[in-house]
């Protein structure tokens, strides 16, 4: 009867154990966004320096974009490091010999999304708050496929200038822009973000802009006589959406991409 009693308060022990709030360190705002949709705000140790979410804004800075700091990263006890970026840098394998364990989520599609909050719900053990969020992603998504326009808008995706920067088919932001029924002109070459010569700008003749940079910067740098036959230039149609939503896969995409479809059109 005494073993008995002692199996059951050990079983319970275990599953207190395992439903007990595990605290992790993200590396990434998409990861951050995640957590904190699926509720694990307070699950949160550290964070990255591009992690500037208000709501974290307390939680101390642990590593850079996908690179960790050895000593902050040991000092906030956290057993556990969420990204979707990895800097190929040392401090991986000395966190892993500490008995850190780093899980990469995967950052290629926007089919992705629905299963990087399940995964994140997995680790906080907040399945059911993960689910939710999951299947609400699912829809949004699969209501932005069934509707995509049958002419797509030709776009210049410029992530940065001078030189202008942009995304390729190997990118996160050219497969997400799809479903806001942009074809990027840059989206058959095999590269993830790179810089797009002026030649290559003015043979696919844009019919708009789509920019991340200030709006000043970017109409001063077209405003250069060799692009002045560009239809988007032309047009003026340049287009500015917020960064933050629309470069993160987070929970917050699938409404960007809707609302970038609608200002488009």
């Amino acid at each position: 009867m005494r073993i008995k009693k002692i199996f059951w308060l050990f079983a319970v022990w275990c599953l207190a154990v395992a439903a007990e709030p595990v605290q992790v360190i993200s590396l990434a705002p998409a990861v951050t966004e995640i957590i904190l949709a699926v509720g694990g705000k307070a699950d949160l140790a550290g964070r990255s320096t591009a992690c500037d979410i208000p709501e974290v804004k307390h939680v101390p800075m642990v590593g850079d974009m996908g690179k960790p700091f050895v000593e902050p990263v040991l000092k906030s006890r956290a057993k556990v490091i969420l990204t979707d970026t990895l800097a190929p840098v040392p401090q991986w394998g000395v966190l892993k010999r500490c008995g850190i364990e780093v899980i990469q989520l995967p950052g290629r599609s926007v089919s992705d999304l629905p299963g990087n909050i399940r995964m994140i719900g997995r680790v906080l053990h907040r399945e059911a708050a993960a689910e939710q969020a999951a299947c609400r992603a699912e829809k949004e998504l699969a209501a932005l496929r069934s509707s995509l326009p049958e002419h797509p808008v030709r776009a210049l995706v410029v992530i940065a200038l001078p030189p202008v920067v942009t995304c390729g088919e190997s990118s996160f932001l050219s497969n997400a822009l799809s479903l806001a029924g942009v074809e990027n002109i840059s989206g058959g070459i095999k590269q993830d973000y790179f810089v797009l010569n002026s030649e290559h700008i003015i043979a696919a003749a844009p019919e708009v802009i789509i920019s991340f940079m200030p709006a000043g910067a970017t109409e001063k740098y077209f405003s250069r006589n060799e692009f002045r036959n560009i239809p988007a230039v032309k047009e003026r149609k340049f287009f500015y959406p917020d960064v933050n939503r629309l470069c993160r896969m987070a929970p917050a995409l699938p409404g960007a991409l809707q609302e970038l479809r609608s200002l488009l059109r």
